[in-house]
């Protein structure tokens, strides 16, 4: 008895320990996925894959055609990789980006969490993490690389239950977060 007490004690301690902290590691200085909050405008710019010491080794090698010939990795070539290498990239965007937190399946899978989401859904939420969720880290990477975790992300998606009565809604996901930031309700 005393036993299940302190295991529920305890693991009620740590859910409201990591909930408080979140989006940080440290507050104000670190985020959740170990970027520093003084670097995201600089990867939103240059990306976030050129941002890491790892990332861009394993871009480097599995995909030499992207390096430019400053030795960063090229936005405008990311985008123009075919399918399966953008879902390479995105896995690798995903496990850098939102695994600290995230797994793909199972405990706080993102195939679970984004059951029956479309891609615009996807899309929209991956730029505005923090809008979405307060206590998700920003997006910090550039708009090619929010495309290319995107699609990963629905390579893993969940297909919504059969037989729900609402399967789309009639307004897009950027028009509700339109709404929320302006006070205006549809």
């Amino acid at each position: 008895m005393y036993f299940l007490l302190g295991v529920a004690a305890t693991g009620t301690g740590e859910f409201i320990r990591e909930g408080v902290r979140k989006p940080y590691i440290v507050y104000n200085f670190v985020l959740g996925n170990n970027v520093l909050v003084s670097q995201v405008p600089s990867l939103r710019a240059t990306g976030y894959l050129n941002g890491g010491i790892w990332t861009k080794a394993l871009v480097r090698t599995t995909h030499p055609t992207v390096i430019g010939s400053d030795g960063n990795i090229m936005d405008s070539a990311l985008a123009g990789l075919s399918a399966t290498d953008r879902t390479g990239i995105g896995r690798v965007l995903f496990q850098y980006h939102c695994n600290d937190c995230h797994s793909e399946r199972g405990f706080s899978g993102i195939a679970e969490l984004t059951r029956g989401w479309n891609k615009e859904m996807i899309h929209t939420v991956v730029t505005h993490l923090d809008k979405a969720h307060f206590f998700m880290p920003p997006w910090c990477g550039t708009a090619t690389e929010a495309a290319i975790l995107t699609d990963y992300i629905m390579t893993l998606s969940a297909p919504s239950p059969s037989g729900m009565k609402f399967s789309s809604f009639p307004f897009s996901v950027q028009e509700s977060f339109t709404a929320q930031k302006t006070g205006k309700e549809r």
